[in-house]
């Protein structure tokens, strides 16, 4: 039986005719690279909960209060649903790769490139997939509604990364999915790629925000929790910038970058909603385009 390492030097999707073990099964598992490499939502699991407790135990805001607990509990139950979404989105991609026998386009193998060179292109397409999506979700007026569920939330902590719509999640699904039939990228490869997304996916969230002789200078550059806690605020003025993940290249390439500030306190969530009543949160949900419910952009805030 090959190895779990042995595995790692494949190409993360097979080419057409090619139906040999790696690719079908994996120790009686079926393979596709987005669900295999699923198990990074584990590995940050422990990263959720620290910063679900470290924080508050500080600010008089305890996780165990109920409102806490209940949008906790919210957060959690919508990231199992995202998870089961974009799982099977990656399982009908793979199927319908198989199926049709469409060939990899293994840019990376046709550009020549290197370990580094693959490497940095690779985050370059993550990098820029991710701020794509993202940046679409608030722009196109039919999409904003399902974007919303995760801009309505009241509390902005590591476990608002969990909260996004179904239909978001097999989006990104289906992007990470095209990005790597594009690429040709190994297992490994795509293993590096969705753990990093992850890691800043979570950071990016979180109330931890970095020393600011830190975060000044690394901001030029590299996303931190400074720039995407304001894009939470209900001020449209941050609420529609600093869309990317790991860079701020394409911020501001699209005009869209807002620096971090010192000391910054912003107000969470949307002009209009209240992101703790569950009812709210149902409508949001099963209804996203619920007349009631439909501003298209949220509103600035009076401050």
């Amino acid at each position: 039986m090959m190895s779990f390492f042995e595995l790692l030097k494949y190409p993360a999707l097979p080419a057409p005719g090619d139906t040999h073990l790696p690719y079908i099964m994996w120790q009686g598992v079926p393979l596709s690279p987005l669900v295999y490499f699923d198990f990074i939502y584990q590995i940050f699991f422990l990263f959720l909960v620290l910063q679900a407790i470290w924080p508050w135990a500080f600010k008089g805001e305890g996780l165990f209060t109920w409102n806490r607990f209940k949008n906790t509990a919210n957060n959690v139950a919508v990231g199992i649903i995202c998870y089961v979404v974009f799982t099977l989105v990656s399982l009908v991609m793979y199927a319908l790769f198989l199926t049709l026998k469409i060939p990899r386009l293994d840019l990376f193998d046709l550009l020549g490139l290197n370990t580094v060179g693959r490497y940095l292109l690779g985050f370059i397409i993550l990098d820029f997939m991710t701020f794509f999506l993202h940046f679409v979700f608030h722009k196109v007026p039919r999409l904003w509604p399902v974007h919303r569920v995760h801009h309505v939330e009241h509390y902005v902590d590591a476990f608002t990364y969990t909260k996004f719509h179904p239909i978001e999640a097999g989006a990104y699904s289906f992007l990470v999915f095209l990005s790597v039939y594009i690429s040709g990228c190994t297992f490994l490869e795509i293993l590096v790629f969705l753990t990093t997304a992850k890691f800043f996916a979570v950071f990016l969230h979180s109330d931890w925000r970095l020393p600011w002789f830190i975060e000044k200078y690394l901001g030029i550059f590299i996303m931190t929790s400074g720039h995407h806690l304001s894009h939470h605020d209900k001020s449209e003025y941050y609420h529609h910038a600093n869309y990317g993940l790991i860079t701020t290249l394409w911020d501001r390439l699209f005009r869209s970058y807002r620096p971090p500030e010192k000391n910054a306190r912003y107000d969470y969530g949307l002009a209009g909603y209240d992101g703790r009543k569950t009812g709210v949160w149902k409508l949001l949900m099963l209804k996203p385009h619920q007349e009631d419910l439909s501003q298209q952009k949220p509103k600035p805030s009076s401050g």
